[in-house]
């Protein structure tokens, strides 16, 4: 994705949960725990993303090309990631390909 997003950070609980472009990084007490790469790959193919616009308070969504949106905000007292699509058969899905951890597991 050639463009820059605006910086999403969401704070809840001690942790905080920051969105550029495509990736969401974990940090509790201001240390990185994990960064996931919330652009999913179907059938094999990354997903480009669009920007991130907010839908509700804490509640972030982009689109995902030929595939739908992403969505990410605090559920149950968690960060939460979902897909939304009209997309009646995938194949093969992977999300967060490429997860890198920092902190403990």
């Amino acid at each position: 994705m050639g463009r820059s997003s605006p910086q999403v950070r969401i704070d809840h609980d001690g942790w905080s949960f920051v969105i550029t472009n495509n990736l969401l990084k974990l940090f509790a007490n201001d240390t990185l725990q994990v960064t996931l790469p919330l652009s999913p790959r179907v059938n094999g193919r990354k997903c480009s993303l669009g920007p991130w616009r907010r839908v509700a308070h804490d509640h972030y969504k982009a689109t995902a090309q030929n595939l739908g949106s992403i969505h990410v905000t605090i559920r149950h007292a968690r960060v939460a990631c979902w897909i939304a699509t009209r997309v009646k058969q995938i194949d093969k899905l992977t999300c967060f390909p490429g997860t890198t951890y920092n902190g403990e597991r």
